[in-house]
């Protein structure tokens, strides 16, 4: 009877972490695809347009979603996230986002790259810190700043400037794609793998830091 309790525990412990895995990968890809899209809008044009506000909208609702199924993914059904908070989440991460593109679009070289990944990283770990405290039940502006967030924090900025940085410069990483055998793909499709990667990776780590605290 001992033995097949515990084959049943361990089902049951491995279909939610199956079911953890598949919501990850699914809000990982509705970010992704908002991000590229967002990016693509905005190709050509002035950062402050018509253009701009409709692409400003598609990011923030792909990041809405994804915050919703976050809360999901930690909550289940009991969400914790108020629906003002998710939208108040979204718009401010957009922001974010957006301070990161200005930075990343004027980058020429490595060091301005860098800088967009520094940018981001620091003004994501406040955004991620109030958005761990409101999905374990507590008021979002608990804490501005938990050290906790900034690993994955720091993940997602390098991947998402890394994409930008073979979008927009591709020379500058030509001689890199090459010498680990990626120098015949197109280097956005490489970039795309990275942001992907990135923010798959990031979302892991945040959704286990927000479990186990």
């Amino acid at each position: 009877m001992a033995t097949l309790d515990h084959s049943r525990q361990t089902s049951l412990t491995a279909l939610v972490t199956t079911t953890r895995v598949l919501l990850i990968l699914l809000f990982t890809l509705v970010e992704v695809v908002a991000l590229v899209i967002w990016i693509d809008i905005l190709q050509g044009e002035p950062l402050v347009s018509g253009a701009a506000f409709v692409g400003f909208g598609i990011l923030s609702l792909g990041l809405a979603i994804g915050h919703l199924l976050a809360d999901f993914t930690i909550n289940g059904l009991d969400l914790s996230a108020p629906a003002w908070t998710i939208i108040g989440f979204s718009i401010s991460e957009a922001a974010i986002w957006g301070i990161w593109l200005a930075i990343a679009s004027g980058a020429t070289t490595v060091h301005g790259f860098v800088l967009a990944t520094v940018v981001l990283a620091l003004l994501l770990i406040p955004q991620h810190t109030m958005e761990d405290s409101a999905f374990r039940g507590d008021p979002p502006f608990r804490s501005l700043l938990d050290p906790g967030t900034a690993g994955f924090s720091v993940i997602k900025a390098a991947g998402a400037t890394v994409w930008m940085m073979l979008v927009l410069s591709p020379r500058i990483v030509a001689d890199l794609l090459a010498s680990v055998g990626l120098g015949s793909l197109d280097p956005a499709v490489v970039g795309f793998g990275v942001l992907a990667l990135a923010l798959f990776t990031g979302h892991n780590i945040e959704i286990s830091y927000a479990l186990t605290r």
